[in-house]
């Protein structure tokens, strides 16, 4: 199976993926926006496998990303009852108009 790995390129997405989360991260932006044309055009990536790709990195991003606020941050008050209920509640919800739908 050895013979079928290619280093080079292994060496880099995973610098890439370094690169666009460092990016990322500093101006503010999704990973993907950065990620999916660097992958078509350098790595010859189809669009379906680059896009799948950036999909398939969200999962692990957030996972690490819930786990280490959790675990870094316990003394911040639970906000998830708070947005629950003030997305379920449909009196903050106005048309432009100004009346209530």
């Amino acid at each position: 199976m050895s013979n079928f790995v290619n280093h080079k390129m292994d060496v880099g997405l995973i610098s890439l993926g370094f690169v666009v989360a460092l990016f990322g991260a500093g101006i503010g932006i999704g990973g993907g926006a950065l990620l999916v044309p660097i992958l078509i055009s350098v790595f010859k990536f189809d669009f379906k496998k680059a896009a799948s790709t950036s999909l398939a990195t969200i999962i692990p991003i957030s996972f690490i990303g819930s786990i280490s606020h959790f675990v870094l941050f316990p003394h911040i008050p639970d906000l998830r009852y708070y947005f629950i209920r003030s997305c379920c509640r449909s009196d903050n919800i106005k048309s432009p108009s100004g009346s209530y739908t």
